[in-house]
């Protein structure tokens, strides 16, 4: 493995014989579950976004699908197992390319990745797969604790008895991690509902008496907080893959596209372009920054960063989302310069790929996601033609019903970015962001939602 450019103290605080020793923990909580090659991979799908693009809420609309197949989540667990998040990839941002893929990188990867490939579990929920998911999700969540699988194995089954349910479809996701929570923080009270995405109302009525937290989760992260509401789940049986695409995101994503299309040597790699206009973007950047969560690297120096510090001071060691090329130059710039920056950044790394690889690509705009009924239709529907994955009954109810929210930081509403167009329209009205937003098939600001 290649050295980062910084001490390992500085940025994750764990030594290489911590992260082996997580690897063995993670592994032998997925014992029985065969890893699939991942050259087995014939149809690999990434959607390529930034970051508060609405990629958390597309994703998980899709998974509805039985037509494809997902992780649980995004692949950065994965990354930092194999030592190619920054500073130990080696590169001096998110991106990387094939030449970070070695043998022993891809064998990591392939370990873990490999066993999570499948989808949502249907019908009765298997009980021991479901609390072995809990407890790896768990670690890589909480990486300094070792947690105990009989105890958690024992504490589903109290709180899946409570519920009284045992279809996976009719499991209530947030209501089983607040009754699993609530039975952790009694051997392991770090275990803090705050950090994971369930309904704010919900954590205080569930936890009346625990504050908010002000910092991060702890000093290294594996996973980004708001941590996943793990679900039933099931695994590929390797079959599958010859006819289901395997479907993948992580905003970071727009700078690994290289390394991607090296990871699953023989698949097809097409890309979904996820887009939605700068102003919503850089206003949900903007929020998410000053929220509780979302933390992505730890600097080995405070930032001073202008309507950062002041609304998060214990974040001070935090760069929150994607670490862009480039951010070396903004670490004292104010907010809104950083948030803007992630955004272009994204959109035009996506782009260069994309031009430079010819490589199949859709583009989509998020705003037809939330859009009149009529306009879901019509864009799912495009979609799933291109994807050539049948648009079935479970994903058509979706479309119509919609979601609850995921990973918002406040209530979604209309133009919400209107509450703050003092201090965006000066961003916007820049030529990087115009001319890129132009290419992105934006009109006039007026008409940006």
């Amino acid at each position: 493995m290649a050295d980062g450019p910084a001490g390992e103290e500085i940025v994750m605080s764990l030594t290489r014989d911590e992260i082996s020793n997580i690897r063995s923990r993670l592994e032998r909580l997925r014992e029985g579950v065969p890893a699939l090659s991942l050259d087995k991979i014939r149809d690999v799908v990434v959607v390529a976004s930034s970051s508060r693009g609405g990629s958390s809420m597309f994703m998980e609309m899709l998974r509805h699908s039985s037509g494809m197949l997902h992780l649980q989540a995004e692949i950065n667990p994965f990354l930092v197992l194999a030592e190619r998040t920054w500073p130990h990839s080696g590169a001096d941002s998110d991106y990387l390319d094939e030449s970070h893929l070695d043998a022993q990188t891809r064998d990591i990867i392939e370990e873990e990745l490999g066993r999570e490939l499948g989808s949502r579990q249907l019908g009765e929920i298997d009980r021991e797969r479901l609390a072995r998911d809990l407890c790896w999700r768990l670690t890589v969540q909480w990486p300094r604790i070792d947690f105990d699988l009989t105890a958690i194995q024992t504490w589903v089954d109290e709180v899946l008895n409570v519920q009284g349910v045992s279809l996976a479809e009719e499991l209530d996701l947030e209501s089983l991690h607040l009754g699993l929570i609530h039975r952790l923080r009694s051997v392991y009270p770090q275990v803090n509902p705050w950090f994971y995405d369930i309904d704010p109302r919900r954590v205080r009525a569930a936890f009346p008496d625990l504050d908010e937290p002000e910092g991060p989760p702890g000093d290294v992260l594996l996973e980004e907080p708001p941590f996943i509401l793990a679900s039933p789940w099931t695994s590929s049986d390797g079959v599958d893959v010859s006819h289901r695409p395997l479907v993948i995101k992580t905003p970071s994503n727009a700078y690994r596209l290289d390394f991607l299309a090296a990871l699953f040597p023989r698949a097809r790699m097409r890309i979904l372009h996820l887009t939605r206009n700068p102003a919503a973007s850089i206003n949900g950047l903007l929020d998410g920054w000053r929220f509780r969560g979302f933390h992505a690297h730890r600097m080995p120096e405070p930032l001073a960063v202008e309507g950062y510090l002041d609304q998060r001071p214990a974040d001070a060691r935090w760069w929150k989302y994607d670490l862009a090329p480039g951010w070396q130059s903004l670490t004292e710039r104010p907010l809104a310069e950083i948030c803007a920056h992630q955004w272009a950044s994204a959109h035009e790394a996506i782009l260069d790929h994309i031009e430079t690889t010819g490589r199949d690509h859709y583009r989509l705009h998020f705003e037809d996601l939330v859009g009149d009924a009529a306009l879901r239709r019509a864009t799912f529907e495009s979609l799933f033609d291109w994807l050539d994955v049948e648009l079935d009954g479970r994903m058509a109810h979706v479309i119509e019903e919609g979601i609850p929210p995921v990973m918002a930081t406040s209530r979604p509403r209309h133009r919400r970015w209107y509450e703050r167009a003092g201090l965006l329209e000066p961003l916007i009205a820049e030529p990087r962001i115009q001319a890129l937003a132009r290419r992105l098939g934006y009109g006039e600001t007026h008409t940006w939602t």
